[in-house]
């Protein structure tokens, strides 16, 4: 098993019948390259794999000659790279706040499409198998009665693969502010008099 962001690995492999020196690297899937470390092990490079899928890349051993040939199967688990949940709803009010998360092997930045409008904490992730909470806010109120909405976008550094999630301020007249209801009396100020 490889490790998912790629680097350096060995594999080993047993002789029987067969001198050291006769053991040649026939092949390599193309995310890897190998070379003979010693006998009976091979060291190899690979790259790191950013998709959604497990990855399975092959070494070739060859004996020339007696023409046995052996494979070693090198597997990267799959690469994390997720939102949840894709939609976060705030109040109406300047400062009201969601929360999402978002799980990423590789590190990534987030970004919002207008910084006028939202703020995100943190703005990048270093990446790992955690999942990271992230705050975005509204920085103004919604006086008016539809909603607004905002692309928050998170980048991942490597290779530019992105995820979007949306937020919605709701409007004035969605229960987004609480309602407030004046009263107000009037009093007849006349005085009275006895008249006599």
């Amino acid at each position: 098993t490889a490790p998912i962001i790629g680097g350096e690995g060995t594999a080993t492999y047993t002789l029987k019948n067969i001198e050291s020196d006769d053991v040649v690297i026939a092949s390599t899937s193309s995310h890897i390259t190998a070379q003979k470390s010693a006998a009976g092990t091979i060291s190899y490079t690979i790259t790191a794999n950013y998709g959604k899928s497990a990855r399975t890349g092959e070494i070739v051993l060859n004996s020339p000659s007696t023409g046995a040939t052996a494979t070693i199967v090198v597997t990267q688990a799959a690469a994390a790279f997720s939102a949840t949940p894709t939609t976060v709803s705030l109040k109406a009010e300047a400062n009201s706040t969601a929360t999402f998360t978002v799980t990423s092997t590789y590190a990534a930045t987030i970004a919002v499409a207008d910084a006028t409008k939202w703020s995100v904490t943190p703005a990048s992730i270093e990446g790992g198998t955690s999942a990271v909470t992230v705050t975005v806010k509204a920085l103004t109120a919604n006086e008016t009665a539809d909603a607004i909405t905002g692309a928050i976008t998170i980048t991942r550094t490597a290779d530019g693969e992105k995820l979007t999630v949306t937020a919605s301020q709701a409007g004035v007249s969605q229960g987004g502010s609480e309602p407030v209801v004046v009263l107000s009396e009037q009093f007849d100020n006349k005085s009275t008099s006895d008249s006599s």
